[in-house]
């Protein structure tokens, strides 16, 4: 196709991209977490015409694999080769451990039970794993 019309993104990252999440918050900018084998979650802006502005980034301690923002945009989750399953506050821009699997952990995801914020993880070791972020 043609590649005239295509935006890259401003600070990229150093290696292969893993995961992409969008903000789902329908009111407010639109926002864009980008998972990498560099060890980092970014965070961008994406304006209306498609360019990029970085807001933040957070490390793992090895490749990251996978990135979701919760349902109303403020944090984001991420899992790792590093076995952490993390959490970044958007607001405070603090990135937390909420939890650690005995392999890396390939994937997250943000949901809800009974009105409770809740990540759910999946592991190399075969494992799924529930994380109430009430605690």
């Amino acid at each position: 196709g043609d590649l005239k019309s295509d935006v890259a993104l401003s600070d990229p990252p150093t290696d292969s991209i893993s995961a992409l999440s969008f903000s789902p918050a329908p009111n407010g900018p639109d926002y864009l977490a980008v998972a990498s084998w560099d060890n980092k979650v970014r965070i961008y802006e994406i304006a209306q015409n498609g360019q990029s502005q970085g807001r933040h980034a957070y490390e793992h301690t090895q490749p990251v694999f996978s990135c979701d923002f919760s349902k109303d945009g403020t944090k984001i989750a991420s899992a790792g080769a590093d076995k952490n399953i993390k959490v970044c506050d958007l607001g405070s821009q603090q990135d937390i451990v909420i939890g650690t699997h005995e392999q890396p952990a390939r994937t997250c995801r943000f949901f809800e039970s009974g009105g409770a914020p809740m990540i759910v993880s999946g592991s190399w070791d075969k494992t799924v794993k529930y994380w109430d972020l009430r605690q």
